[in-house]
């Protein structure tokens, strides 16, 4: 009798998930080096009372002479975010898990070595001290006013924030010393905005080429709101605007800025997308000048900017639904199957009979659909 080779479907998962874990291993081994310099902390006090942190990897701002081993953070003007302790995270309606932000300039090196520090700092600033002092102040006495403006159109989610998968979502905009929230898109995951948020006056320190060249983040997170009014975290993301000073014109090639995607992180996985645009455009700083359009409630995006919207039908073929698993509460009697794209949304006839006919009675059904060349295929689908 001829020994028959017994295949283990599982086995190449299992040598797939050791190789994995001794890869990360190896990674972990190389980027982590905790055991020579310890991370950095940035934290905000109020007497004795620590309100806010954020954890800074030493390795992202550690000097070399080799430009290729420096740390990414080394030097350069960064944006930090401040987290509360996540003990200290509360369940509120209007939760944010970013509580402040700081522009911070780090380095770190050999003390022998820290004039090369100078060598970084923002373009219009001057250091105000002897430069044989251990601590330095710099100064600048440039000044710009801008006003920034955020168009919002449209949004990809990833299915799976509430029970019935859609999302009730906002978007919060963190930007200067303000903060300012879209309308709310319910139950959805293609949600349309069409919204253009604006920060009226950002004050911006240094020179007129260093802003233009390293502009400010503008923080966004996306937020699902839950049946209980809860806000839930689906993820952020951290852009750069597109500036234009006073005595430039707004034209062609760079202005108006054009709606491009972009991706918005849960940790170190994409949970949504946004087809969005940024401009941050120098004013005199008369408020009388500027504000008026700013006062309306929700301001649309224009024209000139939106995307040019394009009609389509789309045809589904309904054919019928197999191995339908038992929920906590029993067997489904009556199923039907939902189809959501572009904010519209087509349902299938309900199933009378699961056991002896699974198939669906009417199963053509097609629906307009409006969407625009910047679209794409969707990604969580």
């Amino acid at each position: 009798m001829k020994a028959e080779k017994i295949f283990d479907p599982n086995a190449l998962r299992r040598s797939f998930l050791k190789t994995k874990k001794l890869c990360d291993n190896i990674l972990c081994i190389f980027t982590q080096i905790n055991d020579m310099w310890p991370d950095i902390f940035v934290s905000v006090w109020k007497e004795s009372k620590e309100l806010a942190y954020c954890r800074i990897p030493s390795k992202d701002v550690l000097d070399s002479q080799i430009e290729e081993e420096k740390g990414k953070m080394c030097g350069k003007v960064t944006t930090l975010y401040l987290q509360p302790e996540k003990k200290k995270i509360p369940r509120a309606k209007f939760f944010t898990n970013t509580v402040g932000k700081m522009e911070v300039l780090l380095w770190m090196g050999m003390e022998k070595s820290y004039m090369e520090i100078l060598k970084n700092l923002p373009g219009g600033y001057e250091v105000a001290d002897d430069l044989t002092s251990p601590h330095l102040h710099v100064s600048t006495n440039e000044t710009h006013v801008f006003q920034c403006r955020c168009h919002l159109f449209q949004g990809r989610i990833r299915p799976g924030n509430d029970v019935t998968a859609l999302s009730d979502t906002m978007i919060r905009i963190h930007f200067g010393d303000d903060c300012q929230e879209s309308t709310i898109e319910r139950e959805t995951l293609n949600p349309v905005w069409n919204q253009t948020l604006i920060f009226k006056k950002v004050t911006q320190y240094g020179s007129a080429s260093f802003i233009k060249k390293y502009p400010p983040s503008i923080l966004i997170e996306l937020l699902d709101r839950d049946k209980l009014f809860f806000w839930e975290f689906i993820g952020r993301t951290a852009v750069k605007p597109l500036v234009k000073m006073r005595d430039e014109p707004y034209g062609p090639p760079r202005f108006p800025p054009k709606l491009d995607w972009f991706k918005v992180f849960d940790k170190d996985s994409i949970s949504a997308e946004i087809l969005a645009a940024f401009e941050m455009l120098e004013i005199t700083g008369d408020p009388e000048d500027h504000d008026e359009e700013a006062e309306k409630d929700i301001i649309r995006i224009p024209d000139d900017i939106k995307p040019e919207l394009v009609s389509y039908r789309m045809e589904v073929y309904f054919w019928g639904l197999r191995h339908l698993k038992k929920t906590k509460v029993g067997r489904i009697k009556h199923p039907k199957m939902n189809i959501e794209c572009l904010q519209a949304m087509m349902y299938s006839d309900s199933l009378e009979d699961t056991k002896n006919d699974s198939n669906f009675e009417n199963p053509i059904k097609n629906m307009d659909l409006v969407s625009n060349d910047k679209v794409g295929p969707a990604e969580f689908s």
